[in-house]
């Protein structure tokens, strides 16, 4: 269910990767990034962030606060992941299982530290072009 409303996301994402050039972890600062409506809506923020080429992403991470308006539920703002054309990826959902409205109230997710996307089941991601 989408309640066609507005998320805003703060903290951090870490990606660990590996590429050619050898492995290490990003950390990508997501203050202020806004959801509005469903995936792909003109006003969701849209974040391109160079890895690097032949880069594939082996773990993700996460410490934010989301803070739904209105009627958003906190399990609507959803993070997706793919190279530049959109291909191979993955979404991660922080507030997974809140079906509730926030009223404008910030809650806390945590990844815990960096998931291996292979012990999850997951594929790596491979991002041909960074």
């Amino acid at each position: 269910m989408n309640h066609l409303g507005l998320a805003s996301v703060f903290g951090a994402l870490a990606l660990s990767l590996a590429a050619t050039a050898g492995a290490g972890v990003t950390t990508i600062e997501l203050n202020g990034v806004d959801s509005w409506d469903l995936q792909g809506d003109s006003d969701n923020v849209i974040l391109a962030i160079d890895l690097g080429p032949a880069t594939a992403v082996t773990g993700i991470g996460w410490a934010v606060d989301i803070t739904p308006v209105g009627f958003s539920w906190y399990s609507e703002a959803t993070l997706l992941f793919t190279d530049s054309l959109g291909g191979q990826g993955v979404s991660v959902t922080p507030g997974a299982g809140d079906d509730f409205a926030g009223a404008g109230i910030p809650m806390s997710y945590s990844s815990g530290g960096i998931i291996d996307l292979t012990n999850a089941g997951i594929p790596n991601i491979r991002l041909a072009d960074g």
